[in-house]
């Protein structure tokens, strides 16, 4: 299944955590879809800003990075500390989102990082190790 969904990887101050988060809802079908098969991978390229359009490069040829970060859908639990700044967070990127929480049951998940790869210029994909990422220090 392949669709389009809003992730955010911020604290409450903007800065990136590298942690991604994003909504589902039970009834939309990749809720529904994520429900029977938890793994998910999302798909982030520079062309999303148009840089790579602006540089006069097509976005599938290797100078306009991507990268593919594949995991499990681990859905948050709303008792925890940390659920109302998670989704303070989200909500302060998404801001449409906080009527459609509420109205379809949205509810905030994480990508659990199982894998990375990373297409940037010559020599084919990149892989990431899920602990390095994790791990690294900014």
């Amino acid at each position: 299944m392949v669709n389009i969904i809003a992730v955010d990887d911020s604290a409450l101050n903007g800065s990136s955590t590298g942690r991604i988060h994003f909504l589902l809802a039970d009834f939309e079908f990749t809720g529904a879809d994520a429900l029977h098969n938890s793994r998910m991978t999302f798909f982030f390229s520079e062309e999303q800003s148009n840089s790579c359009n602006k540089r006069g490069v097509n976005p599938m040829e290797p100078a306009c990075p991507r990268v593919m970060i594949s995991g499990r859908v681990k859905k948050l639990d709303t008792t925890s500390p940390e659920y109302e700044d998670n989704m303070e967070a989200f909500n302060n990127r998404h801001k449409h989102f906080k009527i459609w929480v509420q109205a379809h049951h949205f509810y905030l998940n994480e990508l659990e990082i199982e894998n990375i790869f990373i297409v940037a210029y010559q020599g084919g994909p990149r892989t990431i190790d899920a602990e390095d990422y994790y791990n690294a220090q900014l």
